[in-house]
């Protein structure tokens, strides 16, 4: 399966810093993300390249965002919450696997609570070819290395540490988009179909989010 044509490579790092740039005044206003979705242009929330270790980041760097000059990019847990607090929006997932095929999911209903709910996620209405690996981890919270709130015991040990990236982790995750490659769990996508948990696994390439309208 052949790249989808709207989301090019090549502006993947343009539109990722323009966003990046733009949600320093989230606090202020998130006018500027919301038209983007209104207008349906893809708002990019996550990609990553190669599942290097770019996404074994703090509670502090998630809640705000981050991006580098490869193209890796995460919008901000806090900007989830306010931008899917503030209207309705499709969470699209384009999956490269190791042999560059490419493969979609699309969630029809996302919701991403405030900090205090541990920016809690809330997905349904699947759709696409890969399966549905987000299902693991609907109506849990966020996790990264300094701040525990996955499923597993405490002696069993914290899945942001063991995979190498935050998450709405369970224990621990399907949905290995921030996962480090080679560790636990791997850079893999596992999904869902029917009533059988891993029908499809994706060894990843790269992958992005998007909020969609």
């Amino acid at each position: 399966m052949e790249q989808p044509s709207l989301f090019h490579t090549a502006a993947n790092y343009v539109t990722a810093k323009r966003q990046h740039d733009c949600g320093r005044s989230l606090l202020r206003t998130i006018a500027g993300l919301l038209c983007n979705v209104a207008k349906c242009v893809p708002l990019l929330v996550q990609q990553n390249m190669d599942g290097s270790n770019f996404f074994n980041r703090s509670w502090a760097e998630f809640r705000v965002g981050f991006s580098d000059l490869r193209g890796n990019y995460w919008l901000g847990n806090e900007r989830l919450h306010r931008l899917t607090t503030s209207g309705r929006y499709k969470l699209r997932f384009d999956l490269q696997a190791l042999n560059h095929s490419w493969y979609y999911t699309e969630y029809s209903s996302l919701s991403v609570f405030n900090e205090t709910s541990n920016y809690k996620i809330r997905v349904s209405g699947y759709q696409g070819n890969a399966g549905d690996a987000l299902w693991y981890s609907d109506g849990k919270m966020f996790t990264t290395f300094d701040r525990d709130n996955d499923r597993r015991s405490v002696s069993d040990g914290n899945c942001a540490v063991r995979t190498g990236g935050g998450f709405w982790h369970s224990n621990c995750t399907y949905c290995g988009v921030n996962v480090i490659r080679g560790r636990p769990d791997d850079f893999k996508w596992r999904g869902r179909l029917g009533t059988q948990n891993v029908a499809i696994t994706l060894n990843l390439q790269s992958s992005r989010m998007w909020l969609t309208c």
